[in-house]
């Protein structure tokens, strides 16, 4: 009952801070001149935006099998498939609970789970790298306002103590966390289950080691983070007034949304609207209808997609389940 009512405060917080991103976007919005520019929106560019982020759905199922391997050299690359894309649905209605569901889904195998789920965290290691990769990019290769926002950003950042104290503090606040749990492991049943999944992450974080081709896997990684790039510059090339910008800036609008995607709001709309539409405005000087366009087209389309990949797996899960009986 506890953890229930610590999971509705989280996400009535969350659903706060969506509904004051919307209000924030919508109370000087010209909704004239945004289906104007709806209306003017090239979808064949859209076409390109689904097809390229398919290929980055691929290129995530290759890269996840790849680091599932060493552990369960079973899986398949459609079992694969399936649990990503019915975790990705999940995660549109309750973030966070998509990455417990597909790896519930991939393994089958209780043994398996601490071991599967740390292999994301892994996922999340590399896609960290990558974000930083980026931004060392976009710093030698953006426009000089770019430059100059990101400068402003990193030393701003970098000023506070408590940017440097508070992961510290996370870390220790899980250590102990984890500790305590190990404690009671033999007294609570509860704790038992969560302390055989936490010795099996370990297992799955050390999955890269234990890969014979590290190079694929890396391969993976960075065609998986060049198609999120170009899922940013095809809808940028949908939209006429952001067609001119260039595929380094593409860059910039990739890290920020990638970003703002992990703010855990239910079906995620508000805060990846607020803070892309923001990051067009002030970065490129473009009109806030056009801002939010973007986001919109972008959000939508990438989340009718998911869902639509998300049912179609999970009926064909469904059907071999039965199948299977």
């Amino acid at each position: 009952m506890a953890g229930r009512s610590r999971q509705a405060i989280k996400y009535s917080i969350f659903t706060v801070i969506a509904a004051l991103c919307i209000w924030q976007m919508m109370k000087n919005l010209s909704w004239e001149s945004f289906v104007e520019g709806l209306g003017r929106t090239d979808w064949i560019w859209m076409g390109a935006f689904v097809l390229t982020s398919i290929i980055a759905l691929v290129f995530r199922t290759l890269r996840w099998r790849a680091l599932l391997m060493p552990t369960d050299p079973s899986t398949g690359v459609l079992d694969t498939w399936d649990s990503i894309n019915v975790g990705n649905a999940v995660n549109a209605v309750l973030p966070g609970a998509g990455e417990v569901v597909r790896t519930a889904l991939v393994t089958g195998k209780k043994e398996n789970y601490g071991k599967s789920f740390g292999t994301i965290l892994m996922e999340r290691a590399w896609d960290f790298l990558a974000i930083a990769i980026i931004l060392i990019l976009v710093i030698a290769c953006g426009s000089a306002n770019v430059k100059s926002f990101l400068s402003g950003l990193f030393s701003a950042s970098a000023g506070g103590h408590g940017f440097r104290i508070w992961p510290l503090v996370g870390a220790v606040a899980l250590a102990g966390a984890g500790w305590i749990v190990f404690r009671l492991r033999l007294k609570y049943s509860w704790c038992g289950k969560v302390a055989e999944t936490l010795e099996g992450i370990p297992g799955g974080i050390c999955s890269f080691f234990k890969m014979e081709k590290k190079l694929l896997f890396c391969s993976y990684t960075a065609g998986l983070w060049l198609t999120y790039s170009l899922m940013s510059w095809t809808v940028l090339k949908a939209v006429p007034d952001l067609a001119g910008l260039s595929l380094a800036d593409a860059l910039v609008i990739t890290i920020v949304g990638n970003l703002a995607a992990v703010i855990p709001v239910p079906t995620g709309v508000g805060p990846f609207h607020f803070i892309v539409m923001s990051t067009l405005t002030v970065l490129f000087g473009v009109a806030d209808e056009t801002g939010l366009l973007y986001a919109v087209l972008y959000h939508e389309s990438h989340a009718i997609l998911i869902i639509v990949l998300g049912v179609i797996s999970y009926i064909r899960k469904s059907f071999l389940k039965q199948s299977a009986i």
